[in-house]
């Protein structure tokens, strides 16, 4: 990748990072119909990415750190988990109803203070009803045996014209935060809109 970082008085700087990666995954699957009758199909899939980013030409040390491609360095490799899905049939046509991926790391390269295994992920998102979806997600750090992350969000949409949600974000030690956020649109030029935040570490 070739990343334009800043334009100075002589021109533009460039930051190189060469990247070579390998996925491989399968897939085992379960139907069945409900007692309504309804279909519904689970899907397993274990997968494994292995990854290599080089060294770039620039160091964050030697940038002005802006967003996370600044914050780019060497990694190298492995990404490993398992995926699991929850189908029925909206439409006609196959729906996710769950969609839960939970997956870790195994690292070649990695600072002396940590672990080349340190942290387990998870994704998790539920739609159970077009008016409703809750999405999850989370880091548990393996070496301090502690949540690190957890955030959920839930978003309704009863009607047209309303929408709202409500999120939670936690980070161990750091935030504790609620959010709340509702959105009345009377029609196509105009929205109304009302939020919140609460920190419940500095109340």
């Amino acid at each position: 990748t070739n990343t334009l970082e800043n334009v100075v008085d002589d021109g533009a700087a460039f930051r190189d990072q060469f990247e070579l990666g390998l996925e491989t995954s399968f897939k085992a699957f379960k139907t069945w119909q409900t007692a309504a009758g309804d279909p519904r199909r689970h899907i397993v899939e274990p997968y494994a990415n292995y990854y290599f980013y080089s060294e770039p030409s620039e160091l964050p040390s030697d940038l002005y750190s802006f967003d996370e491609t600044d914050a780019l360095t060497e990694l190298h490799g492995v990404r490993f988990g398992v995926r699991n899905k929850l189908q029925c049939k909206r439409g006609g046509r196959p729906f996710d109803l769950l969609d839960v991926d939970v997956y870790t790391r195994y690292r070649f390269e990695y600072p002396e203070d940590q672990e080349a295994m340190d942290r387990v992920f998870m994704d998790a998102e539920l739609r159970p009803f077009d008016w409703l979806s809750i999405d999850v997600d989370g880091i548990l750090d393996l070496e301090a045996s502690t949540l690190e992350q957890f955030n959920t969000q839930v978003r309704l949409r009863p009607g047209e014209r309303w929408r709202t949600s409500l999120e939670h974000r936690y980070a161990d030690a750091r935030s504790n935060l609620f959010n709340y956020d509702v959105t009345y649109l009377p029609n196509r030029d105009w929205a109304f809109n009302l939020f919140g935040r609460y920190e419940f570490e500095e109340s």
